[in-house]
């Protein structure tokens, strides 16, 4: 798996999850919280989403808020081990 590949499929995630930004022409570094298109809630539902899509179990200790600013910083919580529990 790429980092293209997981923007896009964040890209999709947050428009399936957020009917709201269906309007909105989300790009991978469009700003999502600084600009309030997502809030804490979202970033729940969302860290939600990336482990069931990715297989994945995410360490909530080692995730820093700004992740969820974009969808490329996001690709990170899925690419990066470090935010993994193993």
């Amino acid at each position: 798996m790429n980092q293209v590949d997981v923007v896009q499929n964040i890209i999709k995630i947050l428009k399936d999850n957020f009917p709201v930004l269906l309007d909105v022409d989300l790009t991978p570094q469009t700003a999502l919280l600084s600009s309030g298109l997502i809030d804490s809630f979202a970033m729940v539902i969302l860290l939600s989403s990336l482990e069931q899509e990715y297989s994945i179990s995410v360490d909530t200790n080692t995730l820093d808020v700004m992740l969820f600013e974009t969808a490329e910083s996001m690709s990170r919580i899925v690419l990066d081990r470090q935010f993994h529990i193993t």
